[in-house]
């Protein structure tokens, strides 16, 4: 068990509001885009160029990815999407066609406790979650490379976990990092 205080991240303020139904794709290559939407993502939708997403209902399920939904990040792309509601990828996940975990970065911005954040299926994830007042659950199968933080992250079933050693010396003054660790990799370890 580990307990200390996150700051939260504000929003990151104003852009154009995306109206209706969310696009099948968002961003223009080489460029920098942010978008504001207020309604639920629940469909695949691919990322280009540098976007900021701000997802403004302030709460409910903000995404609810199912079956075969992805968020794509196309290369030489990358996505800061920013949410207080709820956010379930249970489809497919994220490609991140970068290979990068910093080209994806997620972040639950819901100032009090009760935010969720559920990756679950088979979804596959390679980015940076910062969440500090969510509940984080991986559940069924999925596998997640890069960071969490959150109030509460729950790994149940097959669900795997990989902290992405490149990310050691992200964040420039962040006070935190990983110093050492060790993997349980037999079930009598993790039993413990």
């Amino acid at each position: 068990d580990f307990t200390t205080n996150f700051d939260v991240v504000a929003d990151p303020g104003t852009g154009p509001v995306i109206t209706g139904a969310f696009p099948a794709s968002i961003g223009t290559a080489g460029t920098k885009t942010v978008y504001r939407y207020a309604g639920t993502i629940t469909k695949s939708f691919t990322v280009q160029g540098d976007v900021t997403l701000i997802l403004t209902a302030g709460s409910g399920d903000v995404v609810k990815m199912t079956g075969g939904d992805t968020m794509t990040v196309s290369a030489n792309s990358s996505i800061n999407l920013y949410a207080t509601g709820d956010l379930r990828f249970t489809g497919n996940g994220i490609t991140n066609a970068t290979n990068n975990a910093t080209a994806v970065q997620i972040f639950g911005i819901k100032p009090t406790a009760g935010q969720q954040i559920e990756i679950g299926g088979g979804a596959y994830i390679k980015g940076l979650i910062y969440a500090p007042n969510a509940d984080i659950k991986l559940n069924g199968t999925p596998e997640v490379m890069g960071s969490i933080v959150g109030n509460t992250i729950d790994v149940v079933g097959n669900a795997q976990f990989h902290y992405d050693e490149s990310l050691a010396s992200f964040g420039g003054d962040n006070p935190w990092g990983v110093v050492r660790w060790r993997e349980l990799t037999t079930a009598a370890e993790r039993a413990d």
